[in-house]
This record gives C-alpha cells, structure tokens and sequence, in this order.
C-alpha cells in the first residue's frame, strides 16, 4: 500500500503540483549540507532565526503548525566530529591497522541525515558504544540522504538519483561482508525495502539490502554470536518502549527490547500505535490535531505516568519530537539509552 501511495502521489503532483511543504521537506537534505559547506559559521544565527515569531510566520504559510518548533542544528556535523577525533571516513577496501588485524568486526554506521546535522550526539553515542563493544567504526564518503523525505512527499523520482548513488557507495562494503548499521529506522529500512524497487542495480541494492541492519537487530545478532561484548553497567533501571511504526511493521519490538535488557534494563513496551507525527504528517497545521488525537490514545497518557526515574525510549526522530512536544518528558534514542549504561 505505502508503494501503491508513493506512485501515486508522483503522478498526482505532477498533474495538480507540488505542495510548497512537501517542496520544503525534499529540499532539506541538500539545504542542510549546503549550510554546513559554505556558512557553518551561520548555524547558530540559523538556530535562531527558525523558531522566532517571523520564522513561525512563514512556515505557516507554507502548511506548518506555529505550535510546532523545528528541529536546530547541531555546532558541527557528525563527520566533522569524527573526523576531528581522529577516525578517518574509509572508502571500500581500505584498512585501518585495527580493522586488518580484526576484519571480522568491522562496520559501516550508515549517518543519516538527522544524526549527521541535527541530532549528532546520537550518532556520537553510536559510535561510543560499538567502540566499546570493539567494533572498528566507519563512516562512508559521500553519502546522500536515503531519500525518504521525498518518498513520502510524492517525489520518489527526485529520490531516485540518491538511491542509485548509495547502492554504489555502500554495495562495496556489503559485499566484503562488513555489515551498514543504521540510526533512524526509516533510514536503514528504507535502504532494505524501497530501494529494491528504486534502484537501477538491482543485484546490488539486493546485496545492500541483505546486509543493512537497524542498531539493535545488529546488537542482538552480535550478542548472541557472542561478538558484541561491552562492558555493562549494573542497575540500568527502567526503561519504557515506544516502537517506531516503520520499524514495527518491518522488524518488531522485539530486538528493541532484547536489546535494552542486554544492557540490564527492565523494559516495559507501551501498547500504542502510531505516535500521531507520522514523519511529516504531524507538523502541518491541518493535521495538528489529529496528530495530538491519535498521541493521546496510548502513548502520551502512558509517558506522563511513568516515574521519573524511568527511561522512555522512541528510535524514531518524529516519535522523540512529538512525545517531547506534548507531554513533559524528554524520550532517548535507544542508542543513547544503551550508552548511558556502557562501563568507562
């Protein structure tokens, strides 16, 4: 169905044109990479500027709800800091002394667009904790947005560009083997399920697909294998799931809460459904509402009961924005929830 709509909406907006928020969602990727290349100095302005009265204002224009605050930047990006720490992006085939001495636990940490410029403490934390577990972390050079803004927003021709360049940037890499672990759910599972249909390669995207994994299906398979062997922490605490919709249709609760339980945490999963923001849907000003409707039927009554001591974890960048939105509560990564409890 959600390909059905995707092609759909293609044909549709070519016919009736493209919504300026749509138009505004696709573009933010190459916005954002265009910021960070010519005026990181303007970051901090930027941040500013995008939640001030004016800015409201003309969002609103454009379809945004003025209730809504838009994601800001981070200081630098996620590859500025790691290059700057040391760690260098790898292209396919080349080595570092640790990755040649354990070939074997090598990994690709696919950086998506909100952990890249958003959201990089999360991509940090990922980092930290497949360090930890003794995994030799690479980023890819070059790559582009995984093109679910505008799958979603009825340009999936515009995404097709991005996915052909992926599947040639990551394939290398899965075909040694070496498996592409992902951040945001959408983002990895789009690289295991759209891209099939996308790609010009098809016997590429299926090697890249049969070797992309979210965070903790990687975790977990590792454990289990005996290979990812950090150093936990005792007493955890608690910890309460919301499960990213995408990520339950595709994969399930379940490694989330393998996973969380692996590093000591007494999980409960809250028993919602969608958490109302739906990606984009939520921050447009005729589906305001009903994105609050559709929170207040599970999730966010469950998120204001839960102590204070308690963790509550949502992978998804929407699902953490919506929950912080309406209710008091600051949601983690499952990431950053993993690497609060990993041993110094």
């Amino acid at each position: 169905m959600a390909k059905i709509k995707a092609e759909y909406l293609v044909h549709y907006y070519k016919q009736n044109g493209l919504p300026l928020f749509n138009r505004m969602m696709g573009l933010l990727p190459t916005l954002n990479a265009l910021l960070f290349k010519t005026a990181p100095a303007l970051v901090p302005l930027v941040n500013t500027l995008l939640n001030s009265a004016l800015a409201k204002t003309v969002f609103e224009k454009i379809g945004v709800h003025p209730a809504r605050d838009l994601p800001t930047y981070a200081s630098q990006t996620l590859e500025s800091w790691f290059t700057g720490r040391g760690q260098t992006k790898i292209r396919p085939g080349l080595r570092r002394d640790r990755s040649a001495a354990e070939p074997e636990k090598r990994v690709i940490l696919f950086h998506d667009t909100w952990a890249n410029y958003n959201e990089t403490e999360i991509g940090q934390a990922a980092v930290r904790v497949l360090e930890a577990a003794g995994y030799h972390v690479q980023l890819a050079n070059g790559r582009k947005c995984c093109g679910r803004p505008l799958l979603t927003g009825g340009q999936a021709d515009k995404a097709k560009p991005w996915v052909d360049h992926n599947v040639a940037l990551l394939a290398p890499f899965a075909n040694q083997g070496i498996p592409i672990v992902g951040i945001e759910p959408s983002c990895i599972l789009t690289l295991r399920d759209e891209y099939l249909n996308l790609a010009s390669d098809k016997r590429r995207a299926q090697i890249l697909a049969d070797n992309a994994y979210t965070f903790e299906e990687f975790m977990v398979a590792e454990t289990e294998a005996g290979r990812f062997t950090p150093s936990w922490k005792t007493n955890a605490g608690k910890a309460l799931l919301h499960g990213h919709c995408h990520h339950k249709a595709m994969v399930g609760n379940e490694t989330t809460v393998a996973a969380l339980k692996a590093a000591g945490y007494a999980v409960s999963v809250i028993p919602s459904g969608c958490c109302g923001m739906a990606g984009d849907f939520g921050y447009e000003s005729d589906h305001y509402e009903v994105s609050r409707k559709v929170g207040e039927d599970r999730l966010f009554p469950a998120v204001r009961a839960a102590e204070a001591d308690t963790t509550i974890v949502a992978s998804g960048t929407s699902c953490r924005h919506q929950i912080g939105h309406f209710t008091e509560r600051q949601p983690v990564h499952l990431i950053q929830a993993l690497a609060r409890v990993i041993e110094e």
